[in-house]
């Protein structure tokens, strides 16, 4: 987590600057560099969060960088982002999954003692 607080109020303006895609992004893979916000160039970091979605989740491009950043439309934004839908599941049982080998672990550990 960065500490930083993003007001997200529309699915227009609120993309432009890059910083709520590379947040939205790093929800959904690690590979996404949260350094990349040290950045104030936001083709920078709109480049950023979408190229790490296509190369690490298999989101294809569906705009550039340029496209959100100069005249954001705010329906192929939300085509973009649902994309991201399809691993909202496999989060979720990875969660699981790790919740159950945690608690695994500390069963092993207080039975060999």
């Amino acid at each position: 987590s960065t500490g930083v607080e993003l007001e997200i109020s529309d699915f227009q303006n609120s993309w432009k600057d890059g910083k709520a895609l590379v947040h939205f992004v790093s929800k959904f893979t690690t590979d996404m560099d949260l350094a990349v916000l040290s950045s104030d160039d936001p083709i920078k970091l709109l480049g950023a969060a979408l190229d790490t979605a296509e190369s690490s989740l298999g989101v294809p491009k569906l705009l550039s960088p340029s496209d959100i950043h100069q005249d954001p439309d705010e329906k192929t934004i939300i085509l973009y982002l649902s994309c991201f839908s399809k691993f909202h599941d496999k989060l979720v049982n990875v969660t699981e999954e790790h919740k159950i080998e945690t608690e695994f672990e500390k069963l092993k550990k207080e039975n060999s003692s």
